[in-house]
């Protein structure tokens, strides 16, 4: 099945990012560079049937789109940012996260 060009790009985001640290596990380098709250990628993970321990090169590609769907939207590509710019717009995410019930 074809996504759309938005769901494409959302899904391309999040497994670059899955794949941007060597050797590391899925729940920490999601969190890192999605600069998501640890707790919303824990529970897509959760919900795709994924374990957080898990490192990307295990996830097949039904996975990545599962894990997807149960992450929603994804915030705003944050490289290159302060440090300052990026821990705001994490507390953007959770808020905005909590608004919607995750």
């Amino acid at each position: 099945e074809r996504l759309d060009g938005d769901d494409e790009d959302q899904l391309w985001r999040l497994v670059q990012a899955g794949f941007r640290e060597r050797r590391k596990m899925l729940h920490n380098v999601l969190s890192r560079q999605l600069s998501l709250p640890a707790d919303r990628v824990d529970r897509a993970l959760a919900a795709a049937g994924i374990a957080r321990d898990r490192r990307p090169q295990t996830v097949s590609v039904g996975e990545w789109r599962t894990l997807a769907l149960a992450l929603g939207r994804l915030p705003g590509d944050l490289r290159g940012r302060t440090r300052e710019e990026r821990a705001r717009a994490v507390e953007v995410a959770g808020a905005e996260a909590a608004e919607a019930g995750e």
